[in-house]
């Protein structure tokens, strides 16, 4: 088949070995991506290499940084590390760094806790999702909040997207990025707010597709990915309040209205016990709540969950009703 290489995924990152991959056609033929690692704060690793890239022969050629994170001390030794908030908004400052730098992409380390079987010890506790205990099986694992700080890039800047130039100051927003996916016809700024007080981030968007609005979405010490609602967008320019000490997305469509009611449609699922597939279709990154109405009560409605719609404004729940209960109405409302 057709395989190919990434590297030379130097643990320092820069550009050490870059030369004599070039001087090679054919390592240069297979090689897809340069990638380097970088465990340092301010894009340390991948600063000037975008530059290096676009100044050789190779100039087509992305680089990843494919392995990223703030520095843990301990988690490599068997020993959990303080996965406080500020070391778990310092693992999205250096994925926003190395974007800033120009990185087409990055793979945090890691993506679970894992057990390797080498030195210094078996078990490492990188992970965005922790494992509970190590010692029973089966294992489980409990999300880290750096997978939600993290999620706020991941979510919403889809591959494929570009990263367009942000112009003008905002003194407690940084790093702060834009995006936008042709494709998809979505926009998207995140960015951190350093401040313990909220900050007015207004913007103006030049040249690009005519969203309506766009969703604020963050992460906090307290919250992960909370909807923030909507900020309405006139004549190509907003006024967005972004919350104190948070990262936070703002995403919009072209062509997405500000109010628009979900489509749902109903499935049993073949050999699920009674289970029911309920499928909506509204605005993408929306919250959407799900309630159900027994019988023929339907001013009783019962809240059963809240989806976060997808790029394509989808969602989807199972729901087990349990056996013998009254037949069921379905609704879903945007929040």
């Amino acid at each position: 088949g057709d395989v190919r290489l990434v590297g030379p995924d130097r643990s320092g990152g820069g550009t050490a070995y870059m030369p004599e991959m070039m001087a090679d056609p054919v390592v240069m033929g297979k090689l897809a991506h340069f990638g380097v690692h970088s465990y340092s704060s301010g894009g340390a690793g991948s600063t000037g290499v975008y530059d290096y890239i676009q100044g050789s022969a190779y100039p087509d050629r992305t680089f990843w940084v494919t392995e990223f994170n703030e520095w843990c001390s301990t988690c490599d030794s068997g020993t959990r590390g303080t996965y406080d908030w500020s070391y778990c908004k310092g693992t999205a400052n250096y994925l926003l760094s190395h974007l800033a730098n120009g990185a087409s992409g990055g793979t945090v380390w890691e993506g679970y806790d894992s057990y390797y079987l080498h030195p210094p010890t078996a078990w490492s506790f990188w992970g965005l999702f922790s494992v509970d205990n190590e010692e029973v099986t089966p294992k489980t694992y409990t999300a880290r909040k750096n997978f939600y700080t993290l999620a706020q890039i991941s979510k919403f800047v889809r591959p494929g997207a570009q990263r367009i130039r942000v112009g003008g100051f905002a003194s407690s927003l940084s790093p702060l990025l834009a995006f936008k996916h042709d494709a998809l016809g979505q926009i998207t700024v995140v960015g951190i707010n350093t401040s313990g007080n909220a900050a007015t981030l207004s913007g103006a968007l030049t040249s690009l597709p005519a969203a309506g609005y766009l969703g604020l979405y963050y992460t906090s010490a307290r919250t992960n990915l909370a909807y923030g609602g909507s900020v309405a967008i006139s004549q190509g320019a907003f006024n967005a309040t972004i919350p104190a000490d948070c990262v936070f997305t703002l995403t919009g469509f072209a062509g997405a209205p500000v109010s628009q009611g979900p489509m749902l449609s109903i499935v049993r699922e073949r050999g699920g016990a009674g289970s029911v597939r309920i499928v909506g279709r509204g605005i993408p990154y929306r919250y959407y709540t799900i309630e159900f109405a027994e019988g023929v009560d339907v001013l009783n409605w019962q809240r059963i969950a809240t989806m976060l719609s997808d790029e394509l404004g989808e969602f989807e729940y199972i729901e087990s009703p349990s056996s013998g209960s009254a037949s069921r109405f379905y609704r879903a409302s945007g929040n």
